[in-house]
């Protein structure tokens, strides 16, 4: 599954680069293909936005289990934190800024993850 979550940087940078072109497109089309359009952009990146929590508390109730309802609280507070610095960030610099961010935000989660699924490996087997 962690192969999966590499996507998710992947995709959001690519999607900085080609959105504006596709809804500029499909502004002309009528409203139920680009509800289709909609939903196919949104899809695989929800898809793959979504692994990282679960996989994450995976990882964490390896190490211990004890930590994963601070995973949950954390969790929360990033939501409300990143949808409120979202707003921001796209007020000051664009929405193209915030995929960036974003971009980087998953790109660090997926260091981390792999990190941590390493550092399991590498104790549980040679030690």
């Amino acid at each position: 599954r962690l192969t999966y979550l590499v996507a998710a940087p992947i995709l959001i940078l690519a999607y900085t680069l080609c959105l504006d072109n596709l809804l500029n497109l499909a502004m002309s089309w009528p409203l139920i293909v680009r509800h289709g359009v909609a939903f196919l952009v949104i899809l695989p990146l929800g898809f793959v936005m979504g692994m990282f929590f679960p996989v994450g508390v995976r990882i964490l109730g390896l190490h211990s289990e004890s930590t994963i309802p601070w995973a949950w609280s954390l969790n929360g507070c990033a939501s409300v934190v990143g949808s409120v610095l979202a707003v921001v960030i796209a007020l000051s610099y664009g929405f193209k800024a915030v995929l960036c961010a974003a971009a980087l935000a998953y790109a660090l989660a997926l260091f981390i993850l792999f990190a941590a699924d390493f550092s399991y490996h590498w104790d549980k087997d040679y030690t």
